[in-house]
């Protein structure tokens, strides 16, 4: 790809590299940025005194920026069981949408190694284990220039592979505890069930188990025997106090 200022009759087929105001008869127009210039706007340019453009002209080596980027995102996404899906990209950039509510994981080795085969293209993300929103946009794959070599979006792709996906969320049969003692007050109790709900809840379970207890050992240990025979998938305990050594009541 040729990146320069180039004579203004010398430059169709080149992609302006920034946004003009030009006079167009008596009305003010405005021509953006990534515009593929054509004969029409060379005799626009010319008539407004402009002899010279900074743009774009690719060769056949080059892939267009937002052909590079696509390319990209299908391959960083990989299937159907990634729950990703990619948007049209624009102006060399797509974006990497959930398709659920759920867990983004990926490698963060994967995803260095992608960026440091060229500056010309960056893949920006959330971090590992972010908790996700259907629709919620995770990643973002930008173009720099204008375009892209081949070969070198040939090594991206490559490197891509079924970087990014979402795990969803499974149903689990999740136990609450709460110990009591003395001080506990009722409004304490309620409002740590009240809390743990939307927390849940937010993963798509909408059903635990809500359980109390003395704040002593034996109390505690028999309700998390009698929960673990219930087949509970995850214990939530609760203390009535602070754990402050590893001798006290939660940890034995």
């Amino acid at each position: 790809m040729i990146f320069a200022e180039i004579k203004t009759e010398s430059s169709l087929n080149g992609i302006l590299s920034s946004s003009l105001v030009l006079y167009e008869k008596k009305d003010l127009i405005k021509v953006k940025k990534g515009t593929i210039i054509n004969e029409h706007l060379i005799n626009l340019l010319l008539k407004n005194n402009i002899k010279s453009v900074f743009c774009a002209k690719l060769d056949k080596e080059d892939i267009e920026e937002n052909k590079a980027v696509y390319e990209i995102s299908k391959n960083i996404i990989g299937n159907e069981q990634s729950n990703l899906h990619a948007q049209d990209p624009r102006q060399g950039r797509s974006n990497i949408i959930s398709n659920i509510n759920g867990l983004l994981v990926f490698d963060p080795e994967q995803l260095f190694s992608i960026n440091s085969v060229t500056d010309e293209i960056g893949v920006a993300s959330l971090k590992p284990y972010s908790y996700v929103k259907k629709n919620q946009i995770i990643a973002s794959i930008k173009a720099i220039p204008f375009a892209i070599n081949k070969d070198l979006l040939k090594k991206i792709v490559k490197k891509s592979n079924n970087c990014f996906k979402v795990l969803p969320f499974l149903k689990k049969n999740v136990h609450l505890i709460q110990s009591r003692n003395q001080n506990t007050l009722e409004k304490v109790i309620e409002k740590t069930l009240d809390i743990t709900k939307k927390r849940l809840f937010r993963c798509g379970i909408s059903k635990i188990l809500e359980k109390k207890c003395n704040h002593e050992v034996v109390s505690l240990s028999k309700e998390i025997k009698k929960s673990i025979d219930e087949d509970a998938d995850l214990i939530l305990v609760f203390g009535a106090s602070a754990i402050c050594d590893k001798n006290d009541v939660v940890p034995k």
